[in-house]
């Protein structure tokens, strides 16, 4: 049986308020309150603090399979429903519960913030301005293109993919020390600008040119100092025979 109860009506001749609605139409499933128009929840009562507007939506499951409430937009010149719904199971588990969207959400360059997790579908992009940045993934092979985390190529040449910064020895501002350059053409180089003394730190292409260069200037002064060294034993000095150094006794 359906019953509407109306408490506490207060009416005067310029308006008409509503103090409490109970509308119980025996089944669950059944539309219990229409209104057309706009409807605003309003706590206020000349008091501008302590008070808080609220719209519970109580629901009954034993599975979070399906929502226990859920909130429906409509569009009148569209097929497309927005749904918002919460959903939860006996367990109590707050690991178990949660909020969900049928739709993309725009937060219109708003900050998302307190996430303790961020768990994606796989074969994930996160994008920039429209562009493929980063690509998650369960890796499935050691093969090429396969990685768990992919970091896509700048959409460009001539540009840094990606950067890590830090600061270069000898330096007090933090610049790019190590990042992915696109070239225009031999192929694309990560560039390390950073420290090269401990037996753990990355070396780059000039830190061993130079120490080549260290070597072969070491041995070229070595052959030209054992070039003006005597051939034959002389007591006291040094003298050479072929490459090797000999003392002359």
């Amino acid at each position: 049986m359906s019953t509407a109860k109306f408490k506490n009506i207060e009416t005067t001749e310029t308006n008409s308020k509503m103090k409490y609605l109970e509308s119980d139409m025996g089944n669950a499933n059944s539309t219990a309150l229409k209104v057309r128009g706009r409807v605003d929840i309003d706590v206020r009562d000349g008091t501008t603090t302590g008070l808080m507007a609220k719209l519970n939506l109580t629901g009954a499951r034993v599975s979070n399979t399906s929502p226990i409430g859920t909130i429906h937009f409509n569009n009148n010149n569209s097929n497309q429903i927005g749904i918002f719904g919460f959903h939860s199971e006996e367990t109590s588990s707050a690991d178990k519960s949660y909020f969900k969207f049928n739709h993309n959400v725009d937060v219109d360059s708003n900050t998302i913030s307190g996430i303790k997790k961020l768990e994606c579908a796989t074969n994930t992009f996160i994008t920039t301005d429209g562009l493929n940045a980063i690509k998650l993934r369960r890796s499935t092979s050691g093969n090429d293109g396969q990685a768990q985390t992919e970091i896509e190529r700048a959409h460009n040449n001539t540009r840094r993919t990606f950067a890590i910064r830090g600061r270069e020895p000898g330096k007090n501002s933090d610049s790019d020390i190590f990042y992915v350059y696109t070239n225009l053409t031999g192929g694309d180089s990560a560039e390390y600008k950073g420290r090269i003394s401990n037996q753990w730190d990355l070396v780059n292409k000039k830190y061993v040119d130079d120490a080549i260069k260290a070597a072969v200037d070491a041995i070229a002064y070595r052959a030209k100092r054992v070039a003006t060294l005597p051939q034959v034993p002389v007591a006291g000095m040094l003298y050479a025979i072929g490459d090797q150094l000999q003392l002359g006794t």
